[in-house]
């Protein structure tokens, strides 16, 4: 399982299958749908879309930098 941090709002989170695709968020099932075309990914999730690109990856700090329909969201992992 694993815990993502965006602004103070904490998120437990595990993935089902090897692409993160389909899993848990919060004990609550999700799944999606998603293509890359470059840098940039498509996702489709509860009938909206997102296009969301890796702006930033910082390894040290398991944290990233994430544009979501051209807003920047923080997000900090933890394992």
């Amino acid at each position: 399982m694993y815990k993502a941090k965006i602004d103070n709002e904490i998120f437990d989170f595990e993935f089902n299958d090897q692409k993160g695709l389909d899993g848990t968020i919060n004990g609550a099932a999700f799944k999606i749908d998603a293509k890359k075309h470059g840098s940039i990914h498509h996702v489709i999730h509860n009938h909206r879309s997102y296009t969301v690109e890796l702006v930033h990856f910082d390894t040290k700090n398991k944290s990233c930098i994430l544009k979501i329909n051209n807003q920047e969201v923080v997000v900090s992992i933890e394992d």
